[in-house]
């Protein structure tokens, strides 16, 4: 007997697909096959095809700007907020395919959409920036004027025609670009300050391939196990991402061409031992598994 998803995750996975595959080679009855639902019930999210992907696009973006009005409430310092702030984007930017970047653009209202997304994200960010300036943690600098170059970039960033030249993913794009704007806004004095601070959030979420870049080294706080690793660095034609293996606990990188997306590896996904290697998974220590690790990163690319 199939089973009759519920509103919510009717729309979870109606997001999940869209944010994938886009909207142009797809009709509502594939839609519907996909989600095993009726069309009448689809079309009760909106009267046509696009109005259905308009919503779609609103909801998932909305849902962002809760989550990073939810961070700005918590009160953390300047660096850590930010810090979490941007890691909300890119968590967000690794949800979205090729074929939904595509159809954004191609789409006035729904690029409308995006376009106030990343505004609102960008004033919130400049909120953030006049407050640290403000509290010594930050370089001094204006926060409007630096959101508004966050802004320019973001949208020049996202074009995937800039990806295709590149080769990265919207995730990889954002992860770089994001490191280098904190790094170049840390009032030197202040950088061990947010080292602790993060050395604290590290302790208590862990740490993921997707919240770490370039290369450098994990420590286990609780066997003292350190090694190399690589989070994802990129040349002009290739890239380098990090996969832990789940049952051995092995750490390599995988070389990619094209958008480094983790199903363009293939067999190279599964480890000598049978284990496979997973990319979207928090890291845990290869020797004693604990999930208490730190990162140092040494070099980004």
């Amino acid at each position: 007997m199939k089973k009759t998803l519920g509103d919510e995750e009717l729309l979870q996975t109606l997001t999940d697909l869209l944010l994938v595959e886009g909207i142009r080679n797809l009709t509502v009855g594939d839609m519907a096959t996909r989600l095993r639902c009726s069309r009448r019930r689809l079309y009760g999210i909106a009267p046509t095809k696009e109005e259905i992907f308009c919503s779609i696009v609103d909801r998932f973006f909305q849902a962002v700007l809760d989550q990073s009005e939810d961070i700005i409430r918590k009160g953390l310092n300047p660096p850590v907020a930010i810090e979490q702030y941007l890691a909300l984007g890119v968590t967000a930017a690794s949800r979205i395919g090729v074929n939904f970047q595509r159809d954004v653009d191609e789409s006035e209202v729904v690029r409308a959409i995006f376009d106030r997304f990343q505004q609102r994200r960008t004033l919130m960010l400049a909120e953030l920036v006049d407050e640290g300036v403000r509290r010594g943690f930050f370089i001094p600098c204006h926060g409007l004027l630096v959101s508004e170059v966050i802004l320019g970039a973001a949208m020049r960033i996202r074009r995937p025609a800039f990806l295709a030249q590149a080769v990265l993913t919207l995730e990889e794009a954002f992860q770089e670009f994001y490191r280098l704007l904190l790094g170049g806004l840390l009032v030197k004095e202040r950088r061990s300050q947010v080292e602790i601070e993060r050395d604290r959030l590290e302790k208590s979420v862990g740490l993921w391939f997707q919240r770490m870049g370039g290369c450098g080294s994990i420590h286990c706080r609780d066997c003292q196990h350190s090694e190399k690793v690589t989070s994802f660095i990129h040349g002009i034609d290739s890239s380098h991402s990090g996969f832990q293996c789940q049952s051995c606990g092995k750490i390599t990188s995988l070389t990619g061409g094209g958008r480094g997306k983790a199903n363009q590896y293939k067999e190279s996904l599964i480890c000598d031992c049978g284990g496979k290697f997973e990319r979207e998974k928090m890291i845990f220590c290869p020797q004693c598994k604990s999930k208490n690790l730190s990162y140092h990163m040494e070099f980004i690319t």
